[in-house]
């Protein structure tokens, strides 16, 4: 890790620089600027998703006034958080796993109907009361859905009753397009992950406590997996295939918080005999993750069918290279400059085997360059012209 990627992880987010807004939707003039944009947020992860805290924190930064809140219990839920809010001019939705929750518990088909008409009519009538539904689509279903028909199907009939949607890429776009069944280029808009830049402080002294803690060696090359451990996100199949190579001078450190005490026996019991790799199956602390990264030659995250991750973005904020499946090549802000792309388990293990220290310290700079395109000026400037199109 260089200087420069030191200097941009400690500074803050206030220097972020706006770029030219997309060309499929104008810019607003004078007079839309002038009035106060009033926007209710939906639901509140504010706590621990540095995600939405910078997106806010950026809009408001532009005058924008934005309120978070939790998805109220019942039917017509989105009217309801608007009653609540009072006068706004933008309901803006991001995960939707409790406001469509209680479709999942429908008893039949015409039970099922009536709940996903009942999802329409919320939409639409928050709309004729002269609100914008903007929704951000993170992920093509939940990770871990109770039904993925049942799920696709609702967020069809969101898609098409939202007054605009918000993606994170082309290929996420078409994904989107595809499994949903509808038809987006009119009414969706590309707006890219911003980096992380400002958001964790790096420590020379914590750097030093890891390497004594993990007993790593400057010369070795070190792999990190970083994140909340979820079984769709692929942990034991990146153990696995590390526990095939028996390069000495390899190592593997695995940090977050497993999401279940058995997952995480799981995980232990994988890793068990080999000393190479290095288990913090805790939550790391914000002080910790700069540190943490600054040991790593290249990040692992190897994980199932998601349209956007921001353990990538953490990880080019970071320089610091990727090694990821090729679905996630539906990224698309990561490149092979940067990224180590792999086929199937059997090819991970192949990968890992080939890694070269210097090389990926060349392809660190890379993905150094790639976070430097994605400031959350860039973001919020993207994001209000969609609210105020």
């Amino acid at each position: 890790m260089n200087m420069d990627s030191l200097k941009r992880m400690s500074e803050t987010c206030a220097g972020c620089s706006a770029v030219e807004p997309a060309a499929e939707l104008a810019a607003p003039n004078e007079t839309t600027r002038r009035r106060r944009l009033k926007v209710l947020v939906l639901p509140d992860w504010s706590e621990g998703n540095p995600y939405q805290n910078l997106l806010v924190e950026s809009l408001q930064r532009r005058g924008a006034h934005l309120e978070l809140a939790d998805f109220p219990s019942g039917h017509f839920a989105l009217n309801s958080a608007v009653n609540r809010a009072g006068k706004i001019r933008v309901l803006h939705l991001h995960w939707i796993n409790e406001l469509i929750a209680p479709i999942f518990w429908s008893k039949g088909r015409f039970a099922l109907l009536a709940k996903l008409a009942l999802l329409a009519a919320d939409v639409l009538v928050v709309r004729l009361r002269g609100i914008a539904v903007i929704w951000t689509i993170h992920n093509l279903v939940a990770h871990e859905t109770p039904n993925r028909n049942t799920e696709l199907r609702a967020r069809g009939v969101l898609a098409r009753t939202c007054s605009h949607v918000i993606l994170h890429s082309e290929r996420a776009r078409q994904r989107v397009e595809a499994a949903y069944r509808v038809k987006l280029p009119e009414k969706s808009t590309i707006i890219p992950h911003g980096n992380y830049d400002g958001c964790y402080p790096f420590s020379l002294e914590r750097r030093a406590a890891f390497l004594q803690q993990l007993d790593i060696d400057e010369q070795s090359v070190v792999v990190l997996f970083f994140g909340a451990i979820r079984p769709y996100k692929g942990v034991p199949q990146l153990i696995k295939a590390f526990r095939q190579i028996s390069t000495r001078n390899l190592r593997l450190i695995v940090a977050g918080r497993p999401n279940s005490k058995q997952f995480g026996d799981e995980i232990t019991s994988l890793a068990q005999d080999d000393q190479r790799i290095s288990l913090l199956l805790d939550f790391v602390a914000s002080e910790d993750v700069a540190a943490l990264f600054s040991l790593a030659d290249v990040v692992a995250l190897p994980f199932e069918n998601t349209l956007t991750s921001g353990s990538v973005t953490l990880a080019l904020t970071m320089g610091k290279p990727l090694l990821l499946p090729d679905e996630a090549r539906v990224l698309d802000a990561v490149t092979e400059d940067c990224v180590l792309f792999y086929g199937s388990d059997e090819t991970l293990a192949g990968t890992l085997r080939t890694l070269d220290k210097e090389g990926l310290g060349l392809m660190g700079r890379s993905a150094r360059v790639l976070a430097d395109g994605t400031p959350w000026g860039k973001v919020a400037e993207l994001t209000e012209i969609v609210y105020r199109a």
